[in-house]
């Protein structure tokens, strides 16, 4: 059997992830480049599979590279003075000038080193405002994937989410707009539980088909109040306040 030890591996990974295929990848013949699977491997004898390494390498920041940190303001980062003696997590402020650079961060201290962390890289979410409840969901992508990438979309109805695979056309261009398109089943989930909550509470018809006001240009904070505009439905006229984090 030509993956038998393979196929082994992901069956222990079928025990403890629910989807185990996303630590997987794969390579065809024909195509040279690894390839994330967006569901169970099919074991083609001619395929190439393989786990995917977690690795995670941090980027390193002082006085000698400051201003590349700037892309990361907002952001969390470990800090210290001593890196020998440990690192703690603050988010990153300012890179400011006080006796000597530091890079300030919430605690209300200035340090002298930060590097990247998991943590920095972490989907940002945004918060709806929902009957004075608020909910905090994996924000919607706002740029288009390249070609041949496979996204997930919320479904106001319950029936299993299916990855579509992205072309560029009107309609994968009208769900950008839409602000329902997500990389991960596991962010279009979180959405499909909201929109279910939040019908069930306040008697909604699960069924409609709302068309979201959620385009690129108010996945923005709003220059003049701070906050996110609100997000809308055309079709049954229900509005939640909703906020970027």
């Amino acid at each position: 059997m030509a993956h038998e030890e393979l196929q082994k591996q992901y069956k222990e990974d079928c025990k403890h992830y629910k989807r185990p295929w996303e630590l997987w990848e794969f390579r065809s013949p024909t195509v040279h480049t690894w390839t994330g699977h967006w569901q169970h491997p099919t074991w083609h004898p001619h395929t190439q599979y393989r786990r995917k390494e977690p690795s995670f390498t941090p980027e390193y920041f002082s006085g000698l590279n400051w201003r590349e940190a700037e892309k990361y303001v907002g952001k969390e980062m470990e800090f210290s003075d001593e890196p020998d003696n440990g690192w703690s997590k603050y988010k990153l402020l300012s890179l400011a000038y006080h006796s000597n650079l530091k890079f300030d961060s919430d605690d209300g201290e200035g340090y002298e080193y930060c590097r990247t962390c998991p943590e920095t890289f972490a989907h940002s979410t945004i918060r709806i405002t929902v009957n004075g409840k608020d909910y905090d969901l994996p924000k919607p992508e706002t740029k288009a994937p390249k070609v041949g990438t496979f996204y997930y979309t919320f479904s106001r109805i319950e029936c299993p989410l299916s990855p579509l695979r992205w072309g560029g056309s009107e309609w994968d261009e009208l769900q950008l707009e839409a602000g329902i398109v997500h990389l991960t089943e596991d962010r279009a989930q979180a959405w499909a539980d909201w929109w279910k909550e939040v019908t069930s509470n306040t008697g909604l018809k699960s069924t409609n088909s709302p068309v979201w006001q959620a385009s690129r240009e108010n996945m923005d904070t709003c220059p003049d109040c701070g906050r996110h505009p609100v997000l809308h439905c055309e079709q049954c006229g229900h509005s939640w306040d909703v906020e970027t984090k």
